[in-house]
C-alpha cells in the first residue's frame, strides 16, 4: 500500500473522510479539519509509519506536501538516542 493510500485510510479511520475525496493537489484545508485535528493527524501518521515528523519550518499547503514530508521522513534514518542501543 502506498503512502497516499495509507494516509487516505488513516483519514477515513480517524475522521470518516472518504478516501476517494482525498485529492493530492487539494489544499489541506479542503479536508475540513481544524488545527487540533491536523495535530491529531500528525500523531496518527507518526504512529502508522513509526516515524517522528518535524514540527518546525513546515510549509504544507497541499495533501501532496504532506505525503512528500512523510516520504522524506520515512527514507531518513532515525538517529538512535543515547542509551537506547540494542543489548549485545
Amino acid at each position: 500500500m502506498s503512502i497516499q493510500e495509507r494516509l487516505a485510510t488513516l483519514l477515513f479511520q480517524q475522521y470518516n473522510i472518504d478516501p476517494a475525496s482525498v485529492k493530492m493537489a487539494a489544499p489541506i484545508q479542503s479536508l475540513g479539519l481544524d488545527s487540533l485535528d491536523i495535530v491529531d493527524v500528525f500523531y496518527g501518521i507518526e504512529k502508522e509509519f513509526k516515524i517522528k515528523l518535524p514540527t518546525q519550518n513546515l510549509d504544507l499547503k497541499s495533501i501532496q506536501d504532506l505525503v512528500d514530508l512523510v516520504e522524506r521522513t520515512v527514507k531518513e534514518p532515525s538517529p538512535q538516542e543515547p542509551g537506547n542501543h540494542p543489548a549485545a
